[in-house]
């Protein structure tokens, strides 16, 4: 369903509506100043849950791609 929506297949299947309820009671209970995530699957959490005006960011470290330069090599 992601990919009919223009979503990619990791958004859809990063996608849990508890964990957006969570965080929006996390926030709620604790107002966040800033919030990061750890892949880019995770983005939309950032835009949901209350977190809309909330300064966010992607933490992508672990560069997706040399997975992509291992597999090849093998």
């Amino acid at each position: 369903m992601s990919l009919l929506s223009g979503r990619s297949l990791s958004e859809g299947a990063f996608r849990s509506p508890e964990l957006t309820a969570r965080i929006a009671a996390w926030h709620e209970a604790r107002p966040f100043a800033a919030a990061v995530v750890s892949a880019s699957s995770l983005m939309p959490y950032l835009m949901r849950g209350g977190l809309e005006n909330v300064p966010g960011f992607v933490d992508v470290v672990d560069c997706d791609g040399q997975k992509w330069f291992d597999f090849a090599e093998a």
